[in-house]
């Protein structure tokens, strides 16, 4: 998509850049220096409050397609070290599938200086249509991959877990497993004392009332 913006659409500069929904967040894959050269900027990130200041709000969270910005100094009033330093007109357009947002794909003309119609950056749509597919597809694997893992990774503990007599060591294993394999931030196992009337966990009790 990089190349298609440059070497056949036309445009000095083109950045992609994948949507994280989770964490609201852009991180950079491959771009366009100021010297108009591929770069890699997979260093760079957008968290939310970023993409609301530069206005990238629009289609990662409220559905638009595309925006072109006239005056981008005007609207992000990028600082001189920044690499969208100089640029006056500047494109954006959103790689989507059945209307979630994958990614974006940016392009401006910071060498030349040419202006950036709607014109423009029709020839580019049929390009990020098929590399949002692509990014989808991609998506789809590596979270079957993923599952699969979690699957043989989950089998090999039970396995661990059922030829183990020890409470404490079952239970540290259940716990882990949680964590570790399901992805879960944090993960606390209760057991309940029927004599007792108490919760009982690693380390924490608590009475039924509390």
């Amino acid at each position: 998509v990089c190349d298609a913006a440059t070497e056949v659409v036309g445009f000095d500069r083109a950045a992609v850049f994948l949507y994280s929904a989770r964490e609201q967040k852009l991180n950079g894959v491959w771009g366009t220096d100021t010297n108009g050269k591929r770069e890699d900027i997979r260093s760079r990130q957008m968290d939310k409050r970023e993409l609301t200041q530069l206005g990238y709000h629009t289609l990662v969270l409220e559905g638009k397609d595309y925006t072109i910005i006239e005056d981008y100094p005007q609207e992000c009033s990028p600082p001189p070290d920044s690499s969208m330093y100089g640029v006056k007109h500047h494109a954006r357009i959103a790689l989507k599938v059945d209307g979630s947002v994958l990614g974006l794909v940016n392009a401006d003309n910071l060498i030349t200086g040419r202006p950036i119609t709607y014109e423009d950056i029709v020839p580019l749509f049929p390009f990020v249509h098929e590399a949002a597919i692509a990014v989808r597809n991609a998506q789809l694997l590596a979270e079957r991959e993923n599952d699969i893992q979690i699957q043989n990774r989950l089998a090999t503990l039970a396995t661990a877990i059922n030829a183990n007599h020890d409470l404490n060591d079952i239970l540290t294993m259940f716990r882990e497993a949680l964590v570790e394999v399901v992805g879960f931030e944090r993960a606390n196992i209760w057991l309940y004392d029927e004599r007792r009337k108490i919760w009982q966990g690693h380390g924490s009790t608590i009475s039924e009332e509390e």
